[in-house]
């Protein structure tokens, strides 16, 4: 499980998420399928929101589908 983001890191992933050409993600950064915090697991992962996010780490399901 990943460590809990702070809301400042949350809005600022976010908001490159948003600047990217397109973001597949839901606004609330929780998979559409199983609630899982999908920010929480990128930004433990090393992402900082600059990389395209495209699923779930918990459940391996597709946002772009």
């Amino acid at each position: 499980m990943a460590a809990p983001t702070t809301p400042e890191q949350r809005a600022a992933f976010m908001a490159k998420q948003r600047s990217l050409p397109t973001y597949f993600m839901s606004d609330d950064g929780r998979c559409y399928f199983c609630k899982a915090d999908v920010i929480d697991q990128q930004i433990a992962e090393g992402n900082d929101g600059g990389r395209m996010v495209t699923g779930c780490r918990e459940c391996n399901r597709s946002f772009v589908d």
